[in-house]
């Protein structure tokens, strides 16, 4: 078949130019692969599609796409399916399917090669690599007994390029001038250094072996190929001049990283060049990769720290499947800790009762001290010790519950309800019950400790709550807020009246009234309590009224009915020309005395001032709804005024009434008020 390439390549074999990283076949695998070829742009070149180790096929579709600078003009199907029924397509186009079928295949008709030709013609502005994809859909190739094949596809690819591999000076000749331009280059640091030879050469020329790099092995290629005649001679050295890919034109396509799961493979992220199909980890194409270096596999991810047990160390999953575990072995202890995860040895210290049953079980670091355990309680006895020591334990251990005899101790409520039992030692103190807030007491009660010890239990005890009642204090008071009486009374029980004045003198209103009663009621006490004694307002009259007219002047003081009247210290001072008239004692003659000492008293030298005093040992007794006790008459000389400016009261004044129904003087200090006038 005819290729149109450039001249000298003429002479090469097809350039292996692989579209995609492939792995290699096995010898028995069946496989189909694309030719890899070289061509001139604006030229037409034609592609081999192969199969090798052909099993017998007897059907198959072929899916075909390629690059967009590449224009299929003719397919034509190969010999080796020659016994299969080719389906000529209406026109081309990229992706296209190529389909064989039969109605059976011979022994005779299974062979290898050719199974499709195609022709394109490549592009006038065409460069570098120019994949020819091949593929299929599994079920699609099947063998003459209709069974499925799988097929190892390996796609071709078409290199465009304006050059002669090895022509290093693009004079269109191969000569030992380009071998010393190599060289030159090669010593100038791979470079045109004006300083140095300062080579121009085609840097896809000169590598000659598809290895992007131009090193001494190109020039031995180069040499061996002159040497040969400038062909590839099977008879000498053999050589393929391959085309360079140095400074490919990369057309990236992005792929972006995925994380793998515990079922799926991830990727890195990673670009492809779909001119000279290569992988890269970056998308100017610096650093070259495998497609196999891009695949994340799938897998569980476990901790890297230890989990670990007390016979065993592993690694727990930190994926989702939290249930797998790795590298669990066995504990290797060194100086009692695990050399591989630090994990401390462990004894194993069982707490029994007293007849054996398993209470607690305690893993205990080798040398550390177990704890005990509440020990349960048995009727009538009572917990003594454990009869092993759980110190230091360095060895598997069984620990037992001691008991002795003891005696029953009930703490009650006053009901008989039982608050708390417990069994104690004999001689030893009960720990009695604590009350909280829920506890309800009796209305009117407070706790008062427990009717019996608890210290020293000698036998089976009942101890029954002690409750004693509530007193309070009970404080009567006058209207003025002076203390009459205190009294202590019982929860629920009746304050006692105690004895008060029955008469009240108001200083502020000047107003007297007589016993009414207390504010609050005396029964059924329940707390602290404060009672006033009350007054009617009953006596309109004030204690003492001063009346004026232009020249004279009367002075009376009151006191309330049935009240007895026991002292009177009371007196005037003035100025001016003011004489008494008169002093009416509407008391009993033979009962008081004047401050003269006489029955009688002189009241014509009376000037300037009048100061009248009268005692009683025995109270004269007052009658009538108000009783005048003292009136004086007062006249001035002249047309002179009186006035209570003129006219004053001595700042002291004093008056003792008694409405207590007694005549002993002597007791007046503690049943009658004296009530002061200022």
């Amino acid at each position: 078949m005819k290729k149109t390439v450039l001249p000298v390549l003429l002479l090469c074999v097809c350039i292996l130019c692989s579209c995609f990283a492939v792995a290699v076949s096995a010898e028995s695998e069946c496989t189909i692969r694309g030719e890899n070829v070289v061509s001139e742009p604006n030229a037409e070149v034609t592609m081999d599609i192969v199969i090798e180790n052909n099993p017998g096929i007897g059907g198959a579709e072929l899916i075909v796409s390629y690059d967009e600078k590449l224009t299929l003009i003719k397919a034509e199907p190969g010999a080796a399916f020659s016994a299969l029924t080719f389906a000529t397509p209406s026109y081309y186009r990229s992706p296209m399917i190529f389909a064989w079928d039969s109605l059976n295949v011979a022994n005779k008709d299974i062979q290898d090669g050719t199974i499709l030709t195609l022709t394109f013609h490549v592009a006038e502005d065409a460069a570098g690599d120019l994949p020819v994809n091949i593929s299929y859909e599994s079920g699609d190739i099947y063998d003459r007994d209709l069974n499925p094949v799988e097929v190892h596809v390996e796609s071709g690819c078409t290199t465009a390029i304006s050059y002669m591999p090895g022509d290093a000076d693009d004079n269109k000749r191969l000569n030992t001038m380009d071998i010393t331009k190599i060289r030159r280059y090669i010593v100038d640091g791979r470079k045109t250094d004006p300083e140095g030879y300062n080579v121009v050469i085609n840097e896809n020329a000169a590598d000659v072996d598809g290895s992007s790099k131009i090193n001494t092995m190109d020039i031995t290629l180069i040499r061996r190929y002159i040497a040969d005649g400038k062909m590839t001679d099977p008879n000498g050295y053999n050589v393929v001049l391959r085309p360079g890919k140095i400074g490919c034109n990369h057309n990236m396509v992005h792929t972006p990283g995925k994380d793998a799961t515990c079922t799926e493979d991830g990727n890195i992220e990673y670009w492809m060049c779909t001119h000279c199909n290569k992988y890269f980890a970056d998308a100017e194409g610096k650093y070259e990769i495998l497609l196999s270096n891009t695949v994340i596999n799938a897998g569980h991810t476990f901790a890297e720290e230890w989990s670990s047990d007390e016979t065993s160390h592993w690694r727990d999953a930190t994926c989702e499947h939290k249930d797998l575990v790795v590298d669990m072995e066995d504990h290797t202890f060194v100086n009692h800790v695990c050399a591989v995860c630090d994990a401390e040895e462990k004894v194993k210290v069982t707490f029994v009762d007293a007849e054996g049953a398993t209470i607690e079980e305690q893993l205990v670091a080798y040398g550390a001290d177990a704890v005990a355990p509440e020990a349960p309680e048995i009727l009538g006895y009572v917990f003594d010790h454990w009869d092993v020591s759980t110190q230091n334990v360095t060895q598997e251990l069984t620990v037992t519950a001691q008991y002795v005899k003891g005696h029953e101790v009930y703490f009650a409520d006053s009901d008989g309800t039982v608050l708390k039992g417990m069994i104690v030692k004999d001689g030893e103190s009960a720990i009695p019950y604590e009350f909280t807030a829920a506890d309800v007491i009796p209305e009117g009660y407070v706790r008062d400790g427990w009717d019996k010890p608890y210290d020293k239990i000698t036998e089976d005890t009942i101890i029954y709550v002690n409750y004693v009642k509530k007193s309070y204090t009970v404080s009567f008071y006058m209207p003025d807020g002076a203390l009459i009486a205190t009294q202590t009374v019982e929860h629920g029980s009746d304050a006692q009246e105690p004895a008060c004045s029955e008469i009240y003198f108001d200083w502020n209103t000047l107003k007297m009234g007589g016993f009414s009663g207390w504010d609050s009621s005396l029964k059924d006490i329940k707390g602290p309590k404060s009672i006033y004694a009350q007054y009617k307002n009953d006596f309109n009259q004030p204690v003492i009224s001063i009346s004026t007219t232009k020249n004279s002047a009367s002075i009376k003081m009151y006191a309330p009915a049935s009240c007895y009247l026991y002292a009177i210290d009371f007196g005037f001072n003035w100025t001016g020309n003011i004489s008494i008239v008169s002093c009416d004692k509407n008391i009993a003659s033979n009962l008081y005395k004047g401050n003269d000492g006489a029955s009688n008293i002189d009241f014509s030298n009376k000037y300037n001032n009048f100061h009248y005093t009268w005692t009683n040992a025995a109270g004269v007794k007052l009658e009538g709804a108000y009783t005048t006790v003292l009136d004086i008459q007062f006249v001035t000389d002249g047309d002179q005024a009186v006035s209570q400016d003129v006219l004053k009261l001595f700042e002291d004044c004093s008056i003792i009434f008694s409405m207590e129904r007694t005549s002993n003087m002597d007791e007046l200090e503690t049943v009658t008020p004296i009530i002061m006038m200022k």
